[in-house]
């Protein structure tokens, strides 16, 4: 897990303690190492942050636009599974 997604859900609103209920594979120290390190370095990290946001967008409109076989062969059986309920 990258430190992206405890940034993302602190600036949504989420406390220390909400975060490691979401991710019980953090420790509260991490959690709070994170944040203390996001507002030591916010500028640079909310930089950062910005750049992995369009770098995942660009992956998924790269897929959605050149799916791989085994994606399309899921889409298939997903709508026979569709179809039959």
């Amino acid at each position: 897990m990258g430190i992206e997604t405890v940034i993302r859900d602190y600036k949504l609103g989420a406390g220390p303690e909400e975060i490691v209920i979401r991710y019980p594979t953090l420790s509260l120290e991490q959690v709070y190492a994170t944040i203390t390190y996001y507002l030591a370095n916010q500028a640079e990290l909310d930089s950062y942050l910005e750049r992995v946001t369009k770098e995942r967008e660009r992956g998924w409109k790269e897929q959605e636009a050149h799916p791989s076989e085994f994606i399309l062969e899921l889409r298939k059986r997903l709508e026979r599974q569709r179809r039959v309920l």
